[in-house]
């Protein structure tokens, strides 16, 4: 079992991390730490901004495949939220997924077995990608700057590239 871990931000905010099956623990928590902050105002920022699971997804239905995919950002939502980003844009796939989903979608090599869940996943994560790349090169047309990357690895987890303008 993956051990939950609570980050407090620079700027106040709290970040989870927890293994999916710990997550009504996780609930009671952010409910109890909302409470004594409502009392002793331990801080006016928001509380959590994020909760992220740790480890790997073990796919969606076609259902929800359906309504993420209604759920789409438009290209322009994409562009002006890699360009809210800042100066040179830094951004991987997974800040824009997180953004408009609150989740991470994963991706899998053609070369392994996929079962039909982790298939329609697979099919979430590429549009995302193919939306977040058209993107890029709205940014490229209007600001003349080329993106460079580097690829990130984090144990356990698949490895992602992050993009700036260079």
């Amino acid at each position: 079992m993956k051990q939950n871990i609570i980050k407090i931000l620079p700027d106040g905010t709290i970040e989870i991390l927890y293994s999916p099956e710990n997550i009504d623990l996780v609930l009671q928590s952010i409910k109890k730490f909302k409470e004594i902050d409502k009392h002793h105002s331990i801080s006016s920022t928001p509380i959590v901004t994020a909760i992220k699971t740790q480890g790997k997804s073990k796919g969606i239905t076609d259902q929800e495949k359906q309504d993420y995919k209604k759920r789409l950002p438009k290209l322009i939502d994409v562009v002006k939220y890699i360009e809210s980003k800042g100066g040179n844009c830094k951004h991987t796939i997974y800040d824009v997924q997180e953004h408009f989903f609150n989740r991470r979608f994963y991706a899998k090599s053609n070369k392994v077995e996929r079962s039909q869940l982790e298939k329609n996943e697979h099919d979430v994560y590429v549009r995302i990608y193919e939306k977040l790349k058209r993107a890029r090169i709205k940014i490229t047309e209007k600001t003349g700057r080329e993106w460079k990357d580097t690829w990130k690895y984090s144990p356990g987890k698949p490895k992602y590239k992050e993009w700036w303008l260079g």
